[in-house]
């Protein structure tokens, strides 16, 4: 029996998005080490991703045109800063050498590639219905295996208040709980569901929300945000009203942060309580930020100015794949920061033009394939992530959305449908 290149298609792009917090969370309900399941996860992924490289006839194969060939010049620089630092320098680094490669290629580079080379036919209401299905099962039995303690490397166990699984760390477990919260959101925004499809956004939509405010990450929170008010603003048919509650809500926060930060520590007190009652410590961190007093972020910042000066040491070519000054991180959280560091201007003005041009074709989607629009708005989430955390090595959930957001710009989709029917099946219409 012949196998359809389409289900290799879903596989890279399912193990690229949500495959991790997945399987993160089956681990965590076994009871079982979640490396070895990990490496087979990404070695399937990995494998299906060639094969799609590989059987991908020559009429398909990667066009020259900008974005792509931008990607390619970028990743060939960074490539080659990897390879010179983990053979001369590998004792400099913060992990093996091999971590660097298996991530970088394995989990990135190639499958975002095998996207962007994809010409085949897309059915996105499918590959939605799988990422929405699994979020929607997986993500509550996440928050029910999650903890608010953390065991420190003394054996002293300690409050966080950030919900995490053990291998899904709090920033992760936001993440995964905003694709819900995105998807829901756009789903909800699609008029002619029925009553039980309605239901179950409504849920998924309480659930992610819920959880990433759990996780107690602010930059999952900014992320899911600052999507969902792009995709209004964006809309033919955005709704002023939902417009103008959410430019509310983040300007009584921003009003709420400088109360914070004038009154002190009353007003920290306060905040406290509340996440008390709710469980969670993303007020109270919020506020810690405004304060300037929360130690990560002041790390964080440390860590921009480093990260800024060891680039204008050498702002051609970069210097190093991470920040030499010892820090409590080897590499600044910021995917940009990291490319000025590691590959100068030589690697970062391509890089930039790439995230302009995909910003703008995340843009053109929404507005003008709307079966696809919930593409726009993972990569628009994984887009803000990065610049709060992540490397470019690792970042692979990030570069699989760009991969599968360059899919949408030129795939033959399978169907015209702006939403898929979970329920049914039936194709409700956008309003």
């Amino acid at each position: 029996m012949k196998i359809r290149l389409s289900i290799f298609f879903y596989l890279v792009v399912i193990v690229g998005t949500i495959g991790f917090p997945v399987l993160a969370t089956t681990t965590a309900a076994v009871g079982i080490d979640n490396t070895l399941p990990s490496i087979v996860m990404r070695t399937a992924g990995l494998v299906a991703a060639m094969i799609l490289v590989v059987k991908l006839p020559l009429e398909t194969s990667i066009r020259f045109a900008m974005l792509p060939m931008l990607l390619t010049m970028f990743w060939a620089v960074y490539l080659a800063r990897l390879f010179n630092d983990t053979h001369f320098f590998r004792d400099a680094l913060a992990f093996d050498s091999s971590k660097y490669w298996i991530f970088a290629l394995g989990a990135s580079f190639i499958p975002m590639m095998s996207l962007v080379a994809y010409r085949g036919k897309v059915n996105f209401d499918s590959l939605l219905k799988f990422v929405f299905v699994f979020c929607l099962v997986f993500l509550p039995i996440a928050l029910a295996l999650s903890s608010t303690i953390r065991i420190s490397e003394a054996g002293v166990a300690y409050y966080t208040g950030r919900s995490e699984l053990p291998s899904l760390n709090p920033i992760s477990f936001g993440q995964f709980g905003g694709v819900l919260v995105i998807i829901s959101y756009w789903a909800l925004r699609m008029r002619g569901l029925n009553r039980l499809n309605l239901l179950l956004l409504l849920v998924g939509l309480a659930i992610g929300t819920y959880c990433l405010m759990a996780s107690g990450s602010r930059g999952p929170l900014v992320a899911v945000f600052v999507t969902l008010i792009v995709f209004e603003v964006t809309r033919k048919n955005a709704v002023p009203v939902l417009l103008g509650a959410m430019l509310l809500i983040m300007f009584m926060a921003t009003i709420i942060g400088v109360m914070a930060a004038v009154i002190g520590d009353e007003f920290l007190l306060l905040f406290s309580k509340i996440d008390e009652v709710l469980g969670i410590s993303l007020l109270s961190r919020f506020a810690t930020l405004f304060q300037l007093s929360d130690a990560s972020s002041s790390a964080r910042v440390q860590l921009f100015f480093i990260s800024l000066d060891q680039f204008l040491d050498h702002p051609l070519i970069g210097d190093f794949i991470e920040v030499r000054e010892p820090t409590d991180y080897p590499y600044p959280h910021n995917i940009v920061l990291e490319a000025l560091i590691a590959t100068g201007l030589l690697g970062t003005i391509p890089l930039l033009i790439v995230l302009g041009l995909a910003f703008k074709a995340s843009l053109f989607v929404i507005r003008n394939i709307p079966s696809c629009g919930w593409v726009s708005l993972l990569f628009l989430q994984q887009l803000v992530a990065v610049q709060f955390s992540g490397n470019i090595y690792g970042s692979s959930t990030f570069w699989v959305a760009l991969g599968l957001l360059v899919v949408t710009t030129h795939s033959r989709p399978m169907q015209a449908k702006s939403h898929l029917d979970f329920a049914t099946g039936d194709t409700p219409q956008t309003q």
